[in-house]
């Protein structure tokens, strides 16, 4: 029997893991599919398997239940569908900002709950960041052709 490589001292549910790779890795994929075309299947194909040899080491190592990785996955696929939408809806630095002020808004709503991560000035920067450019109503308004 293998010893576990750490020991998990918190709730294993989603696999940060698995979530985290999948929106890193699935980006890269995207930007070298869109580079290189004709290698479109070759690049999405290896980070499919890299993906899967990550979750399963984490339930291999004992750090995961499966369930665990498999909800990694789903959340880590839809944050990737929303910053591949965003990339084609617009810039990049908008994507960015996006994202970054989902993640303070995350982290801001941890920090009212927990005293070790300041929340309440977490929840004005990911304000600042989401809607600092432009509303949310802007985003989903259809323009008008002249």
């Amino acid at each position: 029997m293998w010893a576990l490589a750490a020991v998990p001292n918190s709730h294993s549910f989603p696999s940060g893991h698995a979530l985290i790779t999948l929106v890193v890795y699935g980006m890269i994929a995207y930007f070298l599919a869109e580079h290189y075309p004709k290698q479109r299947r070759r690049i999405y194909s290896f980070c499919l398997a890299l993906l899967f040899l990550i979750g399963f080491s984490r339930v291999y190592l004992g750090l995961h239940w499966p369930t665990d990785v498999i909800g990694g996955w789903a959340i880590g696929a839809v944050l990737l569908a929303a910053l591949v939408w965003w990339y084609k809806k617009g810039s990049v630095i908008r994507a960015v900002r996006w994202g970054v002020g989902l993640v303070a808004l995350l982290l801001g709503l941890i920090g009212l709950i927990l005293p070790i991560i300041p929340g309440i000035p977490l929840l004005i920067a990911a304000f600042l960041f989401i809607f600092s450019d432009r509303s949310l109503a802007d985003l989903f308004k259809k323009k008008k052709i002249s």
